[in-house]
């Protein structure tokens, strides 16, 4: 069966895998050169304007508009919201698996350009977090410094090389502390 991104909702507080929308890869690829898999994948899903039947494909056209919309800034902002509580589950699910295996678990924060150059820190994220028991590292203050100092950060979507290797290096001195 062909798989798109796991999709969970909460259902009396425990969480629900929604089944995948497709049964075949002609199916999915069918839905993808139609057009109608962003609509077939809308329901349930919080990222970009409501009144969008694609709208999870339009987040990025969202964030370029207006940074404020940015989903992950909703997300944590509004502490009652779906998305927010689905995810927070999901860190929950994954700490609790950690711990029945014996293992240690955190999370790691990772800034977006957007996030380094206005300034804005996932604050709401690693409360969250820290009143979940679940130590978190946060990659801002890494990035913040590499931006500040005009050194090579992001590529077209993700972390340079360089800026990634920063980060590890830091996170490994957080992992060494912490755990």
């Amino acid at each position: 069966q062909p798989m798109t991104k796991p999709r969970f909702l909460l259902k009396d507080g425990a969480l629900e895998l929604l089944p995948q929308p497709y049964a075949s890869e002609l199916e999915l690829f069918e839905a993808a050169v139609d057009g109608s898999l962003s609509f077939d994948l809308a329901p349930h899903e919080g990222w970009g304007p409501a009144d969008s039947p694609s709208r999870f494909l339009n987040w990025w056209r969202d964030l370029r508009v207006n940074k404020e919309r940015a989903p992950w800034r909703r997300l944590w902002d509004d502490r009652d919201g779906e998305a927010r509580c689905v995810t927070l589950a999901l860190i929950q699910a994954f700490a609790a698996e950690a711990a029945r295996s014996e293992a240690r678990f955190g999370a790691v924060l990772s800034p977006t350009q957007a996030d380094v150059e206005d300034g804005w820190r996932m604050t709401a994220a690693r409360e969250a977090l820290e009143a979940l028991g679940i130590p978190c590292f946060d990659a801002y203050d890494v990035i913040r410094a590499r931006h500040e100092a005009g050194e090579p950060t992001y590529g077209e979507t993700h972390f340079t090389v360089e800026a990634n290797d920063d980060v590890a290096e830091r996170v490994l001195v957080w992992l060494r502390r912490e755990f």
